[in-house]
């Protein structure tokens, strides 16, 4: 038999996530952050609000993908 699997006991609500995301950014943006890093975060934040809203999730990804990039297709949707 396989190994059991790992409980975790920090499972975050979507909007405690988005808080935290926020938070992430003020100190990023205090803290002079690279932008690649700051693009990430925002990425994550408009991903958790479209869940909070109850998309599903490859919607959520493929409505990202839009805003972000152009022409890209669900390869990158998966990525997110």
């Amino acid at each position: 038999m396989g190994a059991e699997p790992k409980v975790k006991d920090d499972v975050r609500s979507w909007e405690e996530l988005c808080k935290q995301i926020k938070d992430d950014q003020r100190q990023g943006h205090r803290e002079h952050t690279p932008h690649s890093h700051m693009n990430k975060l925002t990425i994550l934040r408009n991903f958790a609000t479209l869940c909070i809203k109850g998309k599903a999730h490859m919607a959520v990804s493929k409505a990202i993908v839009r805003q972000f990039h152009k022409g890209a297709g669900v390869h990158f949707a998966c990525k997110i």
